[in-house]
């Protein structure tokens, strides 16, 4: 769209998914010769988050925090009477791909886009903030990657109106036509000594609609850090994850 009286053409970059930041860029005309792009400050949505919509890896396992043990230089303490219990990976995304239109019901037109969190056991990792002691590194093994959907408004402040729980995306399999079929599959997804059916490694690095045909999405992604994959997924099937249905 064009901001009025100016003359400029307004563009969004993403931040953070979640929580949810975002600049405004706006870019000059096509037949501007020279035109100084104008960022503006980060401006971060700050309505309350959905629940996700259907149990991950995650659901049974919580962290529980101690404000007083998250400040500058404190003792740690076991002894806390405001503790906080949070999810176990927390609210705080990492960007992956976005975004792709899509409707997600009652003519609610969205913004949807993928994020993700790895567990790392490189600089003190969060789960070492658990005042009841629950996690170490054997039982949290590092570099393990989830994905999840997310939805926004389509303006701004561009709200997040639905999230999906936590999932991972699959290997090649021997139907598809591609020589990396089959490839990686002894490096599994362990979690809460638990093992899926998919890499250890995933990072979802695109999120476009598939040409001809506005129904699809086309996600592309690297498997085990090793090779590319990409899938096609019916929109239809990505509103029913953001639903839980």
């Amino acid at each position: 769209r064009t901001t009025v009286g100016t003359g400029l053409y307004d563009y969004y970059l993403q931040v953070f998914p979640l929580p949810h930041s975002y600049k405004r860029l706006m870019i000059p005309p096509h037949d501007k010769d020279f035109f100084p792009i104008k960022k503006e400050e980060l401006q971060v949505s700050t309505t309350v988050l959905p629940l996700p919509s259907f149990d991950g890896p995650d659901t049974k396992h919580k962290i529980t925090l101690c404000p007083e043990n998250e400040k500058p230089g404190a003792l740690w303490t076991t002894s806390c009477n405001n503790s906080i219990e949070n999810a176990f990976f927390g609210d705080s995304d990492h960007g992956t791909a976005c975004c792709v239109s899509l409707n997600l019901g009652a003519d609610k037109d969205v913004l949807v886009g993928i994020s993700h969190k790895k567990t790392t056991t490189i600089v003190n990792p969060w789960w070492r903030r658990d005042i009841y002691k629950r996690y170490n590194d054997d039982s949290i093994p590092g570099k393990r990657y989830l994905s999840r959907f997310i939805a926004y408004d389509s303006t701004p402040p561009f709200d997040i109106v639905a999230r999906s729980g936590w999932f991972c995306l699959g290997f090649a399999n021997e139907l598809e036509n591609s020589i990396f079929a089959g490839r990686n599959k002894q490096y599994k997804l362990d979690l809460f000594n638990d093992t899926y059916d998919c890499p250890v490694i995933h990072f979802a690095s695109g999120m476009v609609e598939f040409v001809g045909d506005p129904s699809k999405v086309v996600i592309s992604y690297g498997v085990n850090d090793c090779h590319p994959r990409m899938m096609v997924v019916h929109k239809e099937e990505i509103a029913r994850r953001l639903q839980g249905v």
